[in-house]
């Protein structure tokens, strides 16, 4: 994956660690023991290797614990162009104070409370009450409409708190990439395709999410320009277009036409500010181009910028939503749009992930050749034959029916099955006849995002900052969820 789109997806993280001082009695919550326990916080971000923001700007503490400096913090990380917010309590910490910055940025917010040490024998003054502050300042948040998350009250080197904090992290991310989405859209939506239907105005009003659309003669027109006054660079993206399959069955002006349509549509993408792009793949285009599509979409999918074929707009946000995810797990395997297409004729549980050559080639499986050839039902060239490796999988796919938003996700595995055309993988599912039937009331279709990484709690996380989309996990359950992050 390209790096420039890798960044496109990094989180900068505002830290505002809050403690209570009370001046009249300063050994009730001592300002030494809260600074501390700072200090080992960020140590801990460090080595994690967090991008954050402090305040030490603000005080010799760096601490928030005046309500009236809660205007001036909250101005001072929007100048940061932060996308997240982490507030750890060193001690019993100021409610007011921190609620009142997190209703001002209405970013992704975490809170957390060190697991405090026993209290001293003797009747002595316990130092922190951490875990007694973040209990009122939920109220609090609540109270000022602030939506978060919170790590349970755990030790700051404990598997728990990394968990937690990293699950975080990738729903941040999540909402980020979401955050002002523009898809590009070429050409309209094929006749008959109903199924790929969705509301425009409806994406724009609720989550911000707008659709930028060109018409085949723009991406036309922009792709004859390309061969005419950009040769070095076609050029050099046919060198790296056959090196990146095992056989390459297509002629060589085919190959320039394949390496102009991929640079034609990611510069088309990047001026218009769109990080995930679909597209008419049919007659239309296929006719003014003279070639298929197929492989330039999986390609550029395969840098960073998932192109969906069918013109699926619900598809697109069902990719950036995965990759945005996956990208703040480590992993960097592309996503991929399949066709959930054939049911295993002798085994119940495993169904053929397919379509007709979308698939990033760079998924291949291990032993397999891949193959930039012609479309399997058509004569024109642009198409690839790649069978996906195997590994864990997490399929997905934001939908709406009647209005109601929702994100359907399952685990699952891709394994061994027989050879077919085009792009493929065979997918094992726990109990594939109740989630077929999960997808045939709906409100998805056969189209699915898939995914080489364990993305389900991430998700989870994000859909808490996503008003008016439902959690319909099948595998894991919200339960399962929660319960793996509390351990």
């Amino acid at each position: 994956m390209l790096e420039k789109y890798k960044k496109i997806y990094k989180v900068k993280l505002a830290v505002l660690p809050t403690m209570r001082l009370i001046v009249p009695r300063p050994h009730l919550y001592s300002p030494e023991i809260a600074m501390a326990m700072k200090k080992e916080i960020f140590a801990r971000l460090d080595a994690m290797g967090i991008d954050y923001v402090n305040i030490d700007f603000l005080n010799k503490e760096g601490m928030i614990y005046n309500e009236t400096d809660a205007d001036a913090v909250a101005d001072y990380f929007k100048s940061q162009h932060v996308n997240a917010l982490f507030i750890p309590f060193c001690n019993f910490g100021s409610e007011g104070a921190i609620s009142r910055v997190a209703k001002k940025l209405g970013l992704p917010t975490l809170i957390w409370a060190p697991r405090d040490p026993m209290p001293p024998e003797n009747f002595g003054i316990r130092a922190r009450d951490s875990q007694c502050g973040i209990f009122a300042a939920s109220r609090v948040l609540n109270t000022f409409g602030v939506k978060f998350t919170y790590i349970p009250s755990c030790k700051l080197e404990s598997d728990i708190f990394e968990r937690n904090f990293r699950n975080f992290m990738g729903a941040a991310t999540v909402v980020k990439a979401l955050n002002r989405l523009r898809i590009l859209q070429i050409g309209a939506r094929p006749t008959g395709f109903l199924s790929v239907r969705c509301n425009e105005a409806q994406l724009l009003e609720r989550f911000g999410i707008e659709i930028v659309t060109l018409t085949v003669q723009d991406i036309y027109e922009r792709w004859m320009k390309v061969m005419a006054d950009q040769e070095s660079l076609v050029h050099e993206t046919m060198s790296t277009v056959k090196n990146k399959v095992d056989i390459c069955d297509v002629t060589e002006e085919n190959l320039e036409k394949i390496a102009a349509l991929k640079i034609a549509m990611e510069q088309a993408a990047n001026e218009h500010g769109c990080m995930v792009g679909c597209v008419n793949c049919s007659d239309p285009l296929r006719n003014a181009t003279g070639i298929m599509p197929c492989f330039v979409l999986g390609d550029l999918t395969a840098d960073g910028l998932p192109m969906i074929c069918e013109s699926d707009i619900h598809g697109c946000i069902s990719a950036v939503m995965a990759l945005a995810a996956e990208l703040a797990l480590g992993c960097d395997d592309p996503t991929f749009l399949m066709d959930l297409t054939n049911r295993h004729e002798f085994d119940d549980d495993k169904e053929l992930l397919w379509h007709c050559g979308v698939f990033p080639v760079v998924l291949k499986k291990e032993g397999t050749l891949s193959e930039l050839t012609h479309h399997y039902g058509a004569p024109k060239e642009g198409t690839c034959r790649v069978n996906i490796k195997n590994g864990p999988l997490t399929v997905m796919r934001f939908d709406c029916a009647h209005d109601q938003y929702s994100v359907l996700l399952a685990r699952g595995r891709i394994v061994d099955g027989p050879s077919t055309n085009c792009t493929y993988g065979w997918g094992e599912f726990e109990n594939w006849p109740e989630l077929e039937e999960r997808l045939i009331y709906g409100p998805y279709i056969h189209h699915i995002v898939g995914v080489y990484a364990d993305i389900a709690p991430v998700i989870y996380e994000a859909l808490r900052y996503m008003d008016g989309v439902e959690a319909d996990f099948f595998s894991p359950s919200i339960n399962e969820i929660k319960s793996a992050l509390r351990k």
